[in-house]
């Protein structure tokens, strides 16, 4: 597989791509606006001098007499030299040269042909070609008691004005070779930072870290949360915001929320400790794990881990509870056959008498129990779940008196079945906190598509209270709402029925 560019690389190239951008613009910039600074300075060179030799007398004298003379060629030649100018031409109103520095074109006719504008009057700049090549002209009219006699021409020629500006522009060339390499050094340095700053991690190895922590995040089962230092959730999964949307029947956007808006009481946990940590909310038992997040050595917030316990220890529970079924089951079995040649004997021996009574105490209720609700209840499960919680109740010296009108066919869906027998413990455990009476009854009505379940008891005002709340509750409502359920109870002399009627499909 061919890879890719490495991104220090890759940053390097590009911070020093914008850098040279960057310092080549600005040294173009300013070596053009030295060029026009340059052109202008020489410009204003030109006027203030043609000015200054315009109203010279021995400018005057030479154009009114129309006749060149030494003193006057000397005279502009020093000028010249000391001004650094190439030419200073004097011309008059036929513009014929009266000096100029080769001494051969005094006498001839001014070349250019731009002088016509000064001939008539006006002061100006041009640039024009003459004997000396392509130059930076200046005219300027000389007058003379208020009559024009003739100009004075004076300029430098381009390739000295070019040497100027090249001269300028090398100053810059220096400054522009060290920021370049300046520049070179910090993009190096930048990227090396940026590169560390990403634990030397190339993009692709980035993109696929991210793919995957998305993933673990998603696809996990278990409800996942980060908060900062404010206990603020700033990341959340789906387990989490699906755990929160059933606590809290909301559709709000839980990356956002404090904490205690999906841990009703932070308090209870020991943001510190690293081992698990048992936690009940709402009927539902968690376990949670707290991790704290460092960034240079610096704790900028927490990753907390909640598993719902509930459904394991629920299944854990169910799975004893089968088993305990199979054996009561096995047990039944067992004992069925023993009856059977106890009974044998009893009519072989003629003792009837004896067999009454045996007959008597094998048909009581209590030893029926299981016997019958393996008839009428079609599904193990359910069944075997109702002797356990038969059996915690009598724990606690309290009898739950069991019936079923008519039998229970088995449910084609299982996911009902859980949702059923979790709003059985919900209950179950919401009485078992409470003082009862020494007797409940069940009454578990079966219709073809729904299940009415009914608990008859007497009642307490504390009690009443206490179930009033725990019914209310968001997780409660959440299971009956699964099994388009509704909720009822009356209360008369003390006397609690309560009524539940969920959905119960075949």
């Amino acid at each position: 597989m061919k890879k890719g560019v490495r991104l220090w690389v890759m940053l390097t190239l590009i911070l020093v791509g914008f850098s040279l951008i960057a310092v080549t613009s600005l040294y173009l910039l300013m070596t053009h606006q030295a060029t026009q600074q340059i052109q202008q300075k020489e410009e204003k060179s030109l006027l203030a001098v043609g000015k200054q030799l315009a109203i010279e007398p021995t400018t005057k004298t030479a154009l009114k007499e129309n006749v060149p003379n030494k003193t006057l060629e000397r005279y502009t030649t020093q000028v010249t030299k000391l001004h650094g100018f190439d030419f200073i031409v004097l011309i008059n109103m036929q513009s014929i040269r009266l000096t100029h520095p080769d001494s051969t074109k005094i006498g001839q006719h001014f070349t250019g042909g731009d002088e016509q504008a000064a001939l008539n009057g006006k002061t100006y700049i041009s640039t024009g070609i003459g004997t000396l090549g392509r130059s930076l002209r200046c005219f300027v009219p000389v007058f003379s008691a208020g009559k024009q006699v003739g100009v004075v021409t004076l300029g430098i020629k381009m390739t000295s004005l070019g040497t100027l500006i090249n001269q300028s522009k090398n100053n810059y060339v220096f400054a522009l070779f060290i920021s370049i390499l300046l520049s070179i050094v910090v993009a190096l340095i930048v990227s090396y930072y940026l590169k560390k700053q990403l634990h030397n991690l190339e993009p692709k190895e980035i993109s696929r870290l991210l793919e995957e922590r998305n993933a673990m995040l998603t696809e996990t089962l278990d409800s996942i949360i980060v908060i900062d230092r404010s206990q603020k959730i700033t990341l959340a999964n789906k387990s989490a915001a699906k755990l929160y949307q059933k606590m809290t029947n909301q559709q709000n956007q839980l990356i956002g929320q404090p904490l205690n808006q999906i841990i009703v009481n932070p308090n209870a946990l020991d943001m510190n400790k690293r081992s698990e940590q048992f936690y009940q909310q709402n009927g539902q038992d968690y376990f949670i794990s707290i991790a704290p997040i460092m960034v240079k050595r610096k704790k900028v917030g927490d990753i907390i881990f909640i598993t719902n316990t509930t459904e394991t220890l629920f299944l854990a529970d169910q799975l004893q509870n089968s088993t305990s079924y199979v054996s009561d089951l096995q047990e039944q079995t067992h004992d069925f056959m023993n009856r059977i040649h106890i009974i044998y004997g009893l009519v072989d021996l003629g003792r009837y008498t004896e067999l009454k009574k045996y007959l008597t105490s094998i048909l009581q209720p209590e030893q029926a129990l299981t016997r019958r609700l393996s008839i009428l209840i079609k599904d193990p499960t359910i069944a075997g779940f109702l002797v356990s919680e038969r059996q915690r109740f009598l724990a606690r010296q309290i009898q739950l008196q069991i019936e079923i009108i008519p039998e229970i066919t088995k449910n084609s869906r299982p996911n009902d079945v859980i949702t059923l027998l979790n709003i059985f413990r919900y209950l179950h455990q919401c009485f078992l906190r409470q003082q009862l009476p020494t007797e409940i009854n069940l009454q578990i009505k079966n219709t073809g598509q729904h299940m009415l379940i009914c608990y008859s008891m007497i009642s307490t005002k504390l009690l009443l209270n206490s179930l009033q709340n725990d019914l209310s509750l968001p997780f409660f409502k959440q299971l009956l709402n699964d099994l388009t359920g509704k909720v009822s109870w009356q209360n008369q002399s003390n006397w609690l029925q309560l009524e539940i009627l969920v959905r119960y499909g075949v």
